[in-house]
């Protein structure tokens, strides 16, 4: 972390983000775009203990733990790059985030990544008015309102408000075991929305909220695995509150960077 600031706003390599994570000798495996010390030369044999699909978050803090724990770990990762759903990109020559760009207060884990690696967050941007569009309908509105019209804000809120109640029932070490888990974990979270609902607007805001939650659309998760996501993160409300967000920069968290200039 003591390199200048300067470098630390170029990409890192393969080799640099897994020394970031604290990896050190962790193997990482991928199709291309791999310096010839990081993959095995063809027809070569690599022995592990322990073999992790995915160079993203879950599986680079996997890695290091197993790492710490004396483990020989194996990466294996299909992209050319390390970061899994959190990536940076460019736009007229400007560094954006394409991916994962927030992190919130129930996320502890990643809170003390940050702090381990001297780095910072900044505020969330929240001023002005949130502009949203659904149904063919252009909705207006300040601060953490939608901008629904009253009849719509009730209904929302009541559906928010049972979503809240089971989300409330699921065993963190144990989702399988809340009640009716069965059934929740045999129909989409899109089959349980429109079973609440036949507003077009709440519907497109809640299936909205999914995907930018899960880079996924409603039809195509579970509503037990939705509830489990909930719970983690506390309720529906955390995740949703963005004056509760903090941005860590344009970075792969910290696969690349965190730091914001």
């Amino acid at each position: 972390m003591s390199e200048d600031k300067s470098n630390l706003q170029s990409n890192l390599t393969r080799r640099d983000a897994l020394k970031l994570l604290g990896v050190g000798a962790t193997a990482l495996v991928a199709p291309a775009q791999l310096h010839s010390a990081e993959a095995p030369h063809q027809g070569s044999t690599t022995q592990a203990e322990v073999v992790v699909v995915g160079a993203g978050f879950a599986g680079l803090s996997a890695a290091r733990a197993l790492r710490h724990q004396g483990k020989k770990v194996v990466v294996l990762e299909a992209r050319d790059r390390v970061g899994g759903r959190v990536k940076v990109a460019k736009i007229a020559g400007r560094a954006i985030d394409v991916g994962g760009m927030w992190v919130g207060p129930s996320q502890t884990r990643l809170l003390e990544l940050i702090k381990e690696y001297d780095l910072h967050t900044v505020p969330q941007f929240e001023t002005g008015l949130n502009i949203a569009e659904f149904g063919g309908k252009r909705l207006t509105a300040s601060g953490e309102a939608i901008g629904f019209d009253p009849h719509t804000q009730e209904e929302y809120d009541r559906i928010i408000r049972d979503l809240t109640r089971l989300s409330d029932q699921v065993p963190l070490d144990a989702p399988w075991s809340m009640p009716r888990a069965e059934e929740y974990d045999q129909m989409t979270a899109d089959d349980w929305f429109m079973s609440q609902t036949k507003n077009s607007a709440i519907l497109g805001f809640l299936r909205a909220f999914v995907r930018a939650i899960f880079t996924a659309d409603p039809y195509q998760i579970s509503f037990l695995y939705l509830l489990f996501y909930l719970r983690s993160g506390d309720n529906y409300d955390t995740l949703y509150a963005l004056r509760m967000l903090r941005k860590p920069g344009l970075s792969r968290k910290p696969c690349i960077r965190w730091r914001c200039e």
